[in-house]
């Protein structure tokens, strides 16, 4: 059992209930979606007792429940201010048990993982169309020791988050990087059980960026910054690079007078956090200061943000496997939004921009949805 690994944690938790109940009542899109005691961390948590005691057996029921959760990490959060359990891993690794027992991934996963070992990518597209999206013309095969890790999600099904992305580093005068033999990050994989499929993953990467002799990887996607800075050094070992997020990179290129901003943007923005990238690896204020250096922008803060920020509700496989419940998450967040008068909702992530737009667009919204380096990409 994968979850052996954390007994001691399991069992230290003493069943506060921060986690399930009163100020995570409005955290947890788990238990803003089932209300139920199995849908906390803390109900998952007694849920990893009884399967370690062969209490309770893995059935499809109960597989499904622990699939429902984004893995937002706002019940980490909560308890890290208590006594800390490292609650994602745990799920993580219920996951994982699930996946060993044939009952993980979901039905949906399952089609996505074995497109993924066929074709690199999560979205059905081929592998040699990862590149398409580069403008004719633009040279990206250099011997830059910068690495622009482009992910999936932008390439395929974004790319004016990619693009924006080079006209960004263009203007920087920054030579990057675009390697056509990159494959997905493997978070699609590690985030839904199936750690094997990550592995392989994350061993192609690895080998890659060592052939290539990177010392610099950025992305702007940051389920790819998770995986790379986190998972890949947990699994492999230390690495030889440097993983930064496009908003550090960026706040490092302003502060140093690389990059000069000489458009305007004369209007209230609001800026979403990403789990992956505030939560999980605690990347809050780079993102912000890129945006207060826009002139005429103005920033106002939502009333959950930073580590209390609500998730989008398309982590941890929800978008693909349960579309409606995704959906109910992100109406939660624009409405939230909305309420700040802004007429740009921000973010730095292409998940959280696909799920919050899908949300605006459904409910006939006036905000804009887009991607700081789109932002960026106009003022530049």
């Amino acid at each position: 059992m994968q979850i052996s690994e954390y007994y001691n944690q399991i069992w230290k938790c003493g069943r506060c209930g921060y986690c399930g109940g009163g100020y995570l009542e409005d955290r947890c899109p788990s238990r803003f979606l089932g209300r139920f005691e199995s849908s906390t961390a803390r109900g998952k948590l007694l849920i990893a007792r009884a399967l370690m005691n062969g209490e309770l057996h893995p059935s499809p029921e109960l597989a499904k429940r622990i699939y429902e959760c984004t893995l937002c990490g706002s019940c980490e959060t909560i308890c890290d201010r208590i006594i800390h359990l490292d609650l994602v891993d745990i799920l993580e690794a219920l996951r994982a048990d699930m996946a060993d027992v044939g009952l993980g991934p979901m039905p949906r996963h399952k089609e996505i993982l074995d497109w993924i070992k066929k074709e690199h990518n999560p979205y059905m597209e081929k592998h040699e169309d990862r590149v398409k999206w580069i403008p004719q013309g633009k040279d990206v095969s250099g011997q830059s020791k910068i690495l622009y890790f482009t992910g999936c999600t932008a390439p395929y099904r974004q790319p004016e988050i990619s693009r924006a992305s080079l006209q960004v580093m263009d203007a920087a005068g920054v030579e990057v990087l675009v390697a056509p033999k990159e494959w997905c990050c493997g978070s699609v994989a590690f985030r839904t059980g199936a750690r094997d499929v990550g592995l392989d993953l994350a061993n192609h990467n690895v080998e890659l960026f060592r052939s290539l002799g990177v010392e610099t990887i950025v992305t702007h996607c940051p389920g790819c910054y998770r995986t790379l800075k986190l998972d890949y050094p947990k699994l492999l070992g230390e690495m030889p690079w440097k993983v930064l997020h496009f908003s550090e990179f960026v706040e490092d290129l302003l502060g140093r007078g690389k990059l000069q901003l000489n458009g305007r943007i004369d209007a209230k923005v609001t800026y979403h956090d990403p789990c992956h990238l505030g939560r999980h690896t605690g990347v809050y204020d780079p993102p912000r200061r890129v945006l207060k250096s826009i002139p005429g922008l103005e920033l106002v803060e939502m009333e959950r943000t930073r580590e209390d920020a609500w998730c989008c509700g398309a982590g941890g496989g929800v978008k693909s496997a349960f579309p409606d419940s995704a959906l109910k998450v992100a109406n939660e967040r624009i409405k939230e939004a909305e309420q700040t008068a802004a007429q740009y909702l921000v973010t730095t992530c292409p998940f959280c921009r696909q799920n919050l737009k899908d949300s605006s667009d459904s409910s006939g919204g006036h905000l804009q949805v887009c991607d700081l380096m789109e932002l960026l990409a106009r003022v530049i």
